[in-house]
């Protein structure tokens, strides 16, 4: 396996100053795609359209559209930087209006369509929030969903498998169907505050030998089913007794996107890497998969202080 890290335009030449390289490059917006490159073996395809609202290739009307639009811009753009992957993550969609089979097919008719063999789009699997359950869920959190992705389609389509990713829709898990009738309420009274209270308060109930059962167990599931279809990864530390809101930021979460075997504060909180690394790298340290150093800098953080101690306990592992 081959470590990989992550900047956006801006903060790649930096990184490469301290030593790091290649890179993911995380696009930020439509400027960032006519810019040129190097060193970089994939993009992760952005979140937002330019006006603000959020990519949905789900959609059939015109946000679909521009998403399809936006996404071809990404594929050039790749094409012209000799970049073989482009990342992206699943739309999400309201499961009380429309089925998932349904926006599976509507996501990877557009997917055809802006399809080049030169480049490989790889679907990330993400977080089941509970904040975003039922009303507006991701098409892609388990290994089932994928299964019905690759069913659907016509075109080779990647898998990014993200550990962390994972971790945090097995904490969900253990609330998605008893908290259905609340999130749903939450949704349509725009109460969100307080199923967010009722969430956090049951998880620091849970003790932390369940959560590590949960989190593992579901990793190594995953993990087994998807092994053959990995083609590229997504790791960091992770604390799964914190996945508490950001109160700045609301995401990612307070226990998510830590360095490797980080013990310290984030936003308030102790946290620490609680993730048992040696899973994923048992089972994937016959590849030659690119592993992706998903950290996020944070306010207190010397970031590239702990990039670098992430680069070494990472390779120590690997």
């Amino acid at each position: 396996m081959k470590l990989i890290f992550k900047g956006d335009a801006d903060s790649i030449p930096t990184l490469e100053e301290a030593g790091f390289g290649p890179f993911e490059l995380y696009v930020r917006n439509a400027q960032d795609l006519e810019r040129n490159y190097h060193n970089i073996i994939a993009l992760h395809f952005h979140y937002k359209l330019d006006d603000g609202r959020t990519i949905n290739l789900a959609d059939e009307g015109e946000l679909g559209d521009k998403s399809e639009a936006m996404l071809r811009k990404a594929v050039e753009c790749a094409l012209r930087n000799k970049i073989k992957k482009v990342v992206f993550h699943p739309p999400y969609v309201d499961l009380t209006v429309v089925s998932k089979e349904k926006a599976i097919k509507t996501m990877v008719r557009r997917l055809e369509r802006v399809h080049h063999p030169a480049v490989l789009l790889c679907i990330e699997n993400v977080c089941l929030w509970i904040s975003q359950a039922y009303t507006n869920e991701p098409l892609f959190v388990e290994p089932e969903d994928y299964f019905m992705i690759l069913k659907e389609a016509k075109i080779p389509l990647g898998l990014t498998f993200d550990v962390e990713h994972f971790c945090a829709t097995a904490v969900m898990k253990l609330f998605y169907f008893r908290y259905k009738d609340d999130i749903i309420a939450a949704a349509q009274n725009n109460n969100y505050p307080l199923l967010k209270d009722k969430f956090e308060l049951e998880l620091r109930s849970c003790t932390a030998k369940d959560l590590h059962n949960q989190c593992h167990s579901f990793l190594a599931e995953a993990l087994e089913k998807l092994k053959p279809y990995i083609n590229h990864v997504h790791v960091c530390g992770s604390d799964y007794a914190n996945y508490f809101f950001n109160p700045l930021t609301t995401s990612p979460l307070i226990g998510e996107h830590l360095p490797i075997h980080f013990s310290g504060n984030s936003y308030g909180l102790d946290v620490k890497d609680r993730l048992d690394h040696k899973i994923w790298i048992e089972k994937l340290k016959d590849t030659n998969l690119d592993v992706v150093l998903e950290i996020s800098p944070k306010e207190g953080y010397n970031f590239i202080d702990l990039l670098t101690k992430s680069k070494k306990n990472m390779e120590k592992m690997l």
